[in-house]
């Protein structure tokens, strides 16, 4: 942005989606800068042609004319193209409350947080935490001017997540000139955190660096009930002993066998396909259709069932990953995504109890790009007509798995 000067505020994105246009000389070069962010979801934005760059001037991509944008900001470098005549805007003498903004000095420390995808809720780009689990999320904070900078950072933290160390609430901070620190941030879910409606539960950072300015930064968490969640049994789902009510559903080249050993309805899984492009790994699905009469209440909060790994030695680590898709009549998939797996699966022969909550589920990415236009984001629990039990793992391997006890149930 050097030499910034605001040009107008661009319009006709989706609600939450903020974007201005700047004409700067980046890299000493005349160029435009559109800078976007969304306050809400994540959501599918059409972007102009050009450079794109996080927050910290990283290479997002280069050319894409779509994109998924979050809450952290993106940067589009454009030459030698005016697109004020290309896009819907306001001029900037219209917006004159961000114009003021736009004197004030800004703050060259920014503050960063960045996950291993194993930590990242695909869904809503949200950190994933379990109730009674403790994470520790590592936070940079950056210093770009050439003076040592001092300050504080604030922390706030939603319902049901606290700190067990109380300093970590206020954290004093020392950069060096164009310095970098790390923050190990160990954030704790309350083993007993409700579960029954969906809230974000966000994490907001504030850094006061005296002269140097304020920073902000702020982000979610999604929790997932664990395993010991107290719950209360409503009934159980018809029809999944019956192997001919599983739609096979599973990628191309590869193989899936049902069968019912005892109480335990078993799958095997024999992967061929190339790697998913969703992240990077071959799938299977297999989809119960429900009746009628198996379908879930109104008041119904959640899903629960057991879950085993019958090879699992051969399965380890990163290498299965799994989630559960109910399908609504007439609006598409909802998912809950679990990144690591229960270690009873590994260690237990009755395997990890999973539960699920109904409020908590949203539309995956790959869904909302099939239908954006014709389905909404809200799941009637009433409309739900069938479960599915996804399974991705490495290409070329053999996995199964086996569950039973598959119920509808509320959170205590």
């Amino acid at each position: 942005l050097a030499q910034a000067k605001p040009l107008a505020t661009l319009s006709g994105y989706p609600d939450g989606v903020e974007a201005y246009l700047y004409e700067t000389q980046a890299d000493g070069a005349n160029s435009q800068v559109v800078i976007m962010w969304n306050n809400e979801k994540a959501c599918q934005v059409k972007i102009p042609r050009g450079g794109v760059y996080d927050v910290i001037g990283r290479e997002i991509s280069e050319g894409k004319t779509e994109l998924s944008l979050g809450q952290s900001p993106i940067y589009i470098v454009v030459r030698d193209t005016d697109l004020r005549t290309q896009l819907p805007h306001v001029p900037w003498a219209r917006t004159k409350g961000v114009l003021k903004r736009q004197k004030e000095n800004p703050c060259p420390v920014v503050m960063n947080y960045s996950l291993p995808d194993s930590s990242k809720d695909m869904v809503r780009t949200s950190v994933m935490l379990y109730s009674g689990q403790t994470k520790v999320l590592p936070v940079e904070v950056y210093n770009f001017s050439s003076k040592p900078v001092s300050g504080e950072i604030n922390i706030q933290l939603s319902d049901g997540l606290v700190f067990l160390d109380k300093s970590m609430y206020k954290i004093k901070v020392d950069l060096e000139p164009l310095g970098l620190k790390t923050l190990m941030i160990p954030v704790h879910c309350k083993e007993k955190v409700n579960l029954s409606t969906f809230r974000k539960r966000p994490m907001a950072f504030t850094g006061n660096f005296g002269e140097a300015g304020m920073s902000y930064m702020k982000f979610n968490v999604m929790v997932i009930p664990s395993s010991n969640h107290p719950i209360r049994p409503l009934a159980m789902i018809e029809g999944y002993k019956s192997p001919d009510k599983w739609e096979d559903q599973i990628g191309p080249f590869s193989q899936l066998y049902k069968k019912l050993q005892g109480d335990w309805m078993t799958f095997r899984y024999i992967f061929g396909a190339p790697k998913d492009t969703v992240i990077d790994l071959a799938w299977a699905g297999p989809k119960l259709h429900l009746s009628d009469s198996a379908r879930p209440s109104r008041s119904t909060q959640g899903m629960s069932f057991k879950l085993k790994g019958l090879n699992w030695e051969t399965q380890h680590g990163q290498d299965f990953k799994f989630a559960v898709i109910v399908s609504q009549a007439g609006n598409g998939r909802f998912m809950s995504y679990f990144p690591t797996p229960p270690s009873e699966i590994l260690e237990s022969a009755e395997g990890a109890t999973v539960l699920v909550s109904l409020p908590n589920m949203a539309r995956p990415a790959f869904d909302k790009k099939r239908h954006q236009a014709h389905f909404t984001d809200t799941l009637d629990i009433t409309k739900i007509n069938g479960v599915s039990i996804v399974i991705w793992s490495k290409p070329y391997r053999e996995v199964s798995v086996a569950v039973k006890d598959l119920q509808w149930v509320n959170f205590k």
